[in-house]
């Protein structure tokens, strides 16, 4: 009998569609870049991430160490809009328009607005969604002073 209840609470209890799972998952990304935590972006991208300027995952993640808690400045992306179109059960393109907010950490004075429109391709392994390629957002890490990213 309570076996039975399990199952049925499992069957009608309500989980995150698709299409929630990846907002979770870029909101996950920025609060971890707004806080400086570095894991949760790792966990985000998928170790066969490639993209179009020859970054690979590893070429990634060194871009964001300098967000930690102890660079002068703090980063804080908000999204405009999120498009998630699903090419099948396990591939997925979100168009991003965002900004990027570079504030001193200190007085949390904002020092610059990047805007941002990004292109992200995702596949979905394990019942998890990992970026696997993104587009656009070389250009506004080079505005940010990032350096340049590409051919």
């Amino acid at each position: 009998m309570t076996a039975g209840l399990v199952w049925l609470a499992w069957l009608i209890w309500p989980r995150p569609s698709d299409e929630d799972r990846i907002r979770a998952l870029f909101h996950t990304v920025a609060d971890a870049i707004a806080d400086g935590r570095y894991r949760p972006i790792a966990d985000a991208i998928d170790t066969q991430y490639s993209d179009s300027s020859g970054n690979i995952k590893p070429d990634i993640l060194d871009l964001l160490r300098p967000m930690t808690p102890l660079n002068p400045e703090s980063y804080h992306i908000e999204f405009d809009s999120i498009r998630i179109i699903f090419s099948d059960a396990e591939t997925a393109r979100a168009d991003i328009d965002c900004k990027l907010f570079i504030e001193t950490r200190q007085t949390q004075a904002v020092v610059q607005t990047i805007p941002a429109s990004v292109t992200v391709y995702l596949h979905k392994t394990d019942d998890r969604w990992r970026i696997i390629r993104a587009e656009g957002w070389q250009q506004a890490a080079e505005r940010a002073g990032f350096g340049h990213f590409g051919p």
